[in-house]
């Protein structure tokens, strides 16, 4: 017999290769688990974040279900197949985060899909396709819903512009899921109110619902009052109308809305509501008279109407100034509002119809050019050229324009005038009036004055027109050295051709206090005027002679 000549050798390889075994036994198995998540079938709590946010967690000690759950997403990354990237549109979708609770947890984003294949991602960013027949059971869970537009519930709001969503206090919600089958939406699952809600409405219970899924079947309503006692059972359709509250009241709202159980539609439900109303009284509108001469103002007062952006605003014809449109502003004080309207002086006569709402109320208001005070206009002055290019170009007349358009932005919000406003001297001597005709000589140029310009030597004292504050100081081509004084409500009183100032900006004012002096800077209308007083609204220059014969009452 011949004899083995490396016994020893064949030994070693045997040794080698066992040794390696277990290596290739884990290479085997990694090849195989690196095409699914890891094992998770051990977890005892698992954490489910939807798409909405909700968290639900699933433990033996809170939930006799829980193991149902945890064992629907073991299946689920069991049979999960490795892919090289999620699909480029889940990037953008929402997802459900689920955290199986191990020695380490193990954190993953699901992307469900009622009609198509549902994927998920791991924390190293592989992403692997779910099989459907283990998506389904999930998908036949209340805990899926917000994978459903029926689950949604509606919101009520407190006005149309959904500024404040009034919270439900109690939720009874189903919704058909896409087996067919209606559930009940989980607890926890939908926002409600955690404390006694605080809204105010204006002249109103109007809360509309949300478009989607519509407005309630059925919506039953108890009104309280402050005292508690019992003012209103019955149609909450029917409540706006039964009130009429004449002055801000509290009262306590409790709303029962109900959507029926019908076959063409997905959900059916009830939510309770109460919130604390405080019902402002229904807003007044009025003007401070009913027509104005051609250039002048009138007062618009919104009373009960503290918001200003709420006041809506209209105007057959439209309001214009020199063929331009122009809108009122409103100026808020406390629970009013007040505007000042501008006839424009490029119309001898006009008739306006206003419509304006705030809240559950609109009202209709007319205002009317009365020519018959309107000082006519005139012709046959004629302007010095005297630096006429210059000071009363296009660019200067704007810039002036454009300056009190800008201050106006932070006029006062009440009126600091009251009773008339005064003018430059007690026994003025006018050089030319406002809507009088004016020509250039140099260029030719005809137009119609907006200030009043005076015959006064230079270095005499300018009072102040009201009591206001002092908005601006400085020097501008076309006014020359000039003062602006803020009367509020955007009205402002301009100083032109100065020669020195004796204010600051800012300084405080009253009717009659000296301003400064005249002077001849500027653009000088006519040989020998030395000063010019100009009144606006906002940019629009306007006529005085009603505010400095008959004031303007605010109230």
């Amino acid at each position: 017999m011949k004899k083995n000549r490396y016994p020893g050798l064949i030994a070693v390889i045997l040794l080698i290769a066992a040794l390696f075994v277990p290596t290739y036994i884990a290479l085997i198995s990694y090849r195989k688990t690196a095409k699914t998540p890891p094992d998770v079938s051990a977890a005892e709590t698992l954490e489910i974040s939807d798409r909405n946010g909700v968290t639900y967690r699933f433990d033996d000690t809170n939930d006799a279900g829980a193991s149902g759950i945890r064992k629907i997403f073991s299946n689920m990354t069991k049979k999960a197949e490795l892919i090289d990237a999620l699909p480029d549109p889940l990037r953008d979708e929402r997802y459900f985060r689920v955290t199986f609770l191990l020695d380490e947890p193990k954190t993953y984003k699901f992307f469900f899909s009622l009609t198509s294949d549902s994927y998920i991602e791991d924390s190293a960013a592989k992403a692997y396709r779910l099989a459907r027949e283990e998506v389904t059971p999930f998908l036949a869970t209340p805990y899926a819903n917000s994978l459903y537009a029926a689950s949604k519930l509606p919101s009520l709001y407190q006005d149309g512009e959904k500024k404040v969503e009034i919270l439900p206090e109690t939720v009874e919600w189903h919704y058909r899921a896409g087996s067919g089958q209606f559930f009940t939406l989980p607890d926890g699952s939908a926002a409600v109110a955690s404390a006694k809600q605080h809204v105010v409405s204006d002249g109103s219970f109007l809360f509309p619902y949300s478009e989607l899924p519509g407005s309630p079947d059925s919506s039953y309503a108890k009104v309280y009052g402050a005292d508690g006692s019992l003012i209103y059972d019955g149609k909450f359709e029917q409540l706006s109308g039964t009130l009429n509250v004449q002055k801000n009241t509290s009262y306590t709202l409790a709303l029962t809305a109900s959507w029926f159980e019908v076959s063409s539609r997905d959900y059916y439900g009830t939510l309770t509501y109460s919130v604390i109303v405080d019902v402002n009284a229904p807003a007044r509108f009025s003007l401070s008279a009913a027509s104005a001469i051609r250039g002048g103002v009138a007062l618009l007062t919104a009373e009960n109407a503290a918001d200003p952006s709420k006041i809506t605003f209209s105007s057959s014809p439209a309001l214009t100034y020199e063929g331009k449109e122009v809108t009122p502003v409103f100026y808020s004080d406390g629970n009013t509002s007040r505007a000042l309207i501008v006839m424009d002086p490029a119309l001898p006569s006009a008739s306006y119809t206003f419509t304006l709402t705030y809240g559950a109320v609109t009202q209709t208001l007319t205002l009317t050019t009365d020519t018959s005070r309107y000082n006519s206009y005139r012709g046959g002055y004629e302007s010095d050229a005297k630096n006429a290019a210059t000071t009363h170009s296009p660019e200067a007349l704007s810039a002036l324009t454009e300056l009190l358009s800008s201050l106006a932005k932070n006029s006062a919000k009440t009126p600091l005038w009251s009773g008339k406003f005064t003018e430059v001297v007690s026994q003025p001597s006018y050089a030319l009036g406002y809507g009088h005709s004016c020509k250039i000589r140099a260029t030719g140029e005809t137009y119609e004055n907006r200030a009043v310009e005076y015959n006064l030597a230079k270095g005499t004292d300018v009072p102040a027109a009201a009591d206001g504050v002092v908005a601006y100081v400085g020097y501008l081509d076309y006014p020359g050295k000039f003062v602006v004084i803020d009367h509020g409500l955007g009205l402002m009183t301009v100083y032109l051709h100065m020669g020195e100032y004796t204010v600051e900006t800012g300084a405080q004012v009253k009717a009659g206090d000296v301003i400064g002096t005249t002077g001849d800077s500027g653009y000088i209308m006519k040989a020998g005027v030395s000063h010019a007083s100009l009144y606006a609204v906002g940019g629009c220059a306007i006529c005085p002679y009603d505010l400095q014969e008959q004031g303007l009452p605010v109230d």
